[in-house]
């Protein structure tokens, strides 16, 4: 056993750093680029793995363990090199940012395929400490994050991968030096940070980018595992503001000069009816909280999930007049999280133009939040007053129409038709703002027509412009829902162009607006196709040499890869609600799954080949029982302590995460015995279909909703499961 020590030891590190080199990098793409183009370049970046793999089935010779301590320095190098050509590019030259950072996970895709080869008899062992080090990198992830920032952090991956390699032998010269000295230069970047990311010179015209090109000017820059905030001064307003991943951006009010920002359709809730408790979510730079005060509120709530703009808002108290003071209840947390854990009730809930521009470690179905679903609205509205509202400030036409289908939608679940529910809304215009900016008002009762007369003059006494008034003005179509002659399912019909269906939790994508699969994802579909032919090539190339039994091995390897993916993004996006903040509930959730998937992997040892029909069939019916007991584990616990949220969290996933983990090895042991090809393919095949699994599942959520792939991916387990049994009974007979 002490033989294996070093070479674990090493796998464990390889693996840690390799999901902090994915976290990390997203966090530094979300920065320079859109969602949309972190997604692309992360998952074909991941792919890298695949192709090192298919290298080694090609190529025998590279997974010879004297070169696989080189090729980990290899993987070190292209990611000081990557990080190097960000900072030189800042999210430039796509063809080059698609190689620099496909590389280091070419080499690890090399040196993990050459280690499941070399320690063949041990595969259960190397698997497990494979999961359980990429456990640890997720659960690393957020405290390395927050205190050495996305850019540096990719130094200090160089740093972790040069010591592994190191550990893996580090007795060649080449390989040695390389470490040492790779070692060395991420010890001095780390230490003394002379390369930061100019915001000034990014290639994609983010928000942030056009207003420090007319005259703005960056202050202060924080990194943490959830965003880069960036406070800029803008001279020609003498005003402050906050971005966050270079998106839009969020006045810092001053309290000596309430005429810059006073006038915000914000202040209409507040100016209109005065409420006495205020619950704020996604305030930004504190606009909201500032609005609030001025109204008179007396009990005012907050929740922003980006912690480093309440610390940099806490800074400028003196500027701002101390917004956040002891007066005001500040959460770092999931707005809607934070309210469903709440006992009281408010007079207003608020929410001003709320979007998550951090793009989220594991795939684009997380960029989503929950916020403005029909079950959100049913949140809001448990937890209104007698008399109080829910305010929308939303970015355009198109947003405005969908909140007010997706609240009328709500509203009529409450025994009501879509007509009575259209009584309850209120929709205004400013058309000072560049660009014009809506807000959306939803009272719990009705809104009488004498109170429409008294919002509408308070309205017209700000220079608002009307855009929805119950009982006194509707444009089409809303005129035709208000009277029932038309109803939400015949508006969303009738919008041919454009996608307007009411959100909910299992189909969270309010932003998403295209009738059809974005762009992006039919270019990464076209990427995925050109991989695909590729390992294909190499499978005919290599078959000849294969035994007859090696293709059901290759193709329950794909379906491992594939399930073992869908699986864990789905429980991603379940288990945010109950855990909170993004960043904890990815720590928390992913850190489970593959911490234990790791014990079973561990365990996989003592069953045969043949167990794996049981497995396929236990993943199944187990899957399908957390999904059912989900609901009622986040309801039974919402209002618990954040610790105990998380326990609960780890204890319902672990059964599952453990027999998760016990396929692939019984796998690789099948793959070892065909010949090292065969494991190297079947590595290939496993992480290709991962990644073939984050794109499917983005497609089909954003298309159909979470509810197929829940069981469609039971019906794959059962249906492979069946399909084995039948395979391994026709063998024996």
């Amino acid at each position: 056993m002490n033989r294996f020590i070093r070479p674990v030891i090493a796998l464990s590190l390889l693996s840690l750093t390799s999901l902090f080199l994915e976290i990390s990098f997203t966090r530094v793409l979300s920065a320079l680029l859109i969602q949309s183009y972190v997604f692309l370049v992360l998952s074909l970046a991941v792919l890298g793995i695949s192709l090192g793999a298919a290298l080694v089935a090609l190529f025998p010779r590279l997974a010879g363990y004297e070169r696989l301590e080189l090729f980990i320095q290899l993987a070190a190098l292209s990611t000081l090199v990557l990080a190097l050509f960000l900072w030189w590019s800042m999210g430039g030259w796509p063809l080059l940012l698609f190689f620099f950072s496909t590389l280091p996970y070419v080499f690890i895709g090399i040196t993990l395929a050459g280690l499941f080869i070399t320690y063949a008899p041990q595969t259960s062992l190397f698997y497990g400490f494979d999961l359980l080090g990429a456990g640890l990198g997720v659960l690393l992830a957020v405290p390395l994050l927050n205190a050495f920032g996305g850019f540096r952090s990719l130094f200090l991956a160089t740093l972790l991968l040069a010591i592994a390699g190191i550990l893996l032998g580090g007795q060649r010269r080449l390989s040695l030096g390389l470490g040492l000295g790779l070692s060395l230069v991420a010890l001095l970047l780390l230490s003394f940070p002379l390369f930061q990311l100019d915001m000034t010179r990014m290639v994609m015209p983010k928000p942030l980018l056009e207003q420090v090109q007319s005259g703005a000017e960056i202050q202060t820059t924080s990194w943490d595992a959830f965003s880069r905030t960036d406070l800029i001064y803008k001279p020609a307003q003498d005003a402050y503001y906050l971005y966050m991943d270079g998106g839009a951006g969020s006045v810092i009010p001053d309290k000596a000069r309430a005429a810059l920002w006073g006038r915000d359709i914000g202040q209409f809730p507040f100016l209109a009816d005065h409420p006495q408790s205020s619950f704020l979510i996604g305030p930004g730079g504190g606009l909201d909280v500032a609005l609030a005060k001025k109204a008179g509120s007396s009990e005012i709530t907050v929740v922003e999930v980006n912690r480093e703009s309440i610390a940099l808002v806490r800074n400028m108290a003196d500027y701002t007049g101390d917004l956040y003071g002891n007066d005001v209840t500040v959460f770092a947390d999931e707005g809607r999280s934070v309210l469903k854990r709440q006992k009281q009730s408010y007079d207003l809930i608020f929410l001003s133009q709320v979007i998550t521009q951090a793009a989220e470690a594991r795939a684009y179905v997380l960029a989503e939040n929950k916020l403005y679903t029909t079950e959100a609205f049913h949140d809001y509205l448990e937890h209104l007053n007698p008399g109080g509202q829910i305010a929308l400030k939303l970015y355009d036409e198109l947003t405005l129409t969908r909140a007010f289908l997706t609240a009328v939608k709500a509203l009529s679940e409450n025994d009501m038709t879509e007509a009575e529910a259209s009584q309850h809304l209120f929709a205004l215009l400013d058309t000072s703002a560049t660009p014009a900016i809506p807000l959306l008002i939803v009272k719990k009762e009705a809104i009488a027509r004498e109170e429409a007369i008294r919002l509408a003059r308070v309205a017209e006494a700000e220079g608002y412009a009307f855009l929805y008034i119950p009982g006194l003005l509707a444009n089409p179509p809303l005129d035709g829902l208000a009277t029932g002659q038309l109803s939400t399912e015949t508006i969303v019909a009738n919008a041919t162009d454009v996608n307007l269906r009411p959100v909910t939790d299992k189909q969270p994508f309010f932003y998403h607006f295209e009738k059809s699969v974005p762009l992006f994802l039919h270019q990464l579909m076209l990427g995925l196709a050109v991989i695909v032919g590729v390992l294909l090539l190499v499978w005919v190339l290599k078959g000849r040499g294969l035994e007859a039994g090696s293709h059901s091995l290759f193709f329950l390897a794909s379906f491992v890869g594939l399930g073992f993916m869908a699986i864990e993004l789905i429980v991603l996006q379940q288990t945010q609600l109950l855990l909170g903040h993004p960043s904890f509930a990815l720590s928390v959730t992913l850190g489970t799954l593959l911490v234990g998937s790791g014990l079973g992997s561990l365990l996989s040892k003592h069953l045969t080949w043949r167990s794996l029909r049981l497995c396929f069939l236990l993943i199944a019916f187990v899957w399908l029982g957390w999904f059912w007991l989900w609901p009622i584990i986040e309801a039974g616990f919402l209002g618990s302590a954040l610790w105990l949220r998380a326990l609960m969290t780890c204890l319902s996933l672990l059964p599952l995460a453990f027999l998760l983990g016990l396929p692939f090895p019984l796998l690789l042991n099948r793959a070892n015995h065909l010949g090292g090809a065969s494991t190297a393919l079947t590595w290939s095949l496993n992480g290709l279909f991962s990644v073939i699994a984050s794109v499917g599942v983005t497609t089909v959520a954003l298309m159909q909703g979470y509810s197929p792939l829940v069981y469609g991916i039971a019906g794959l387990y059962l249906a492979v499961g069946f399909l084995t049994f039948l395979s391994f009974r026709y063998k024996k007979a």
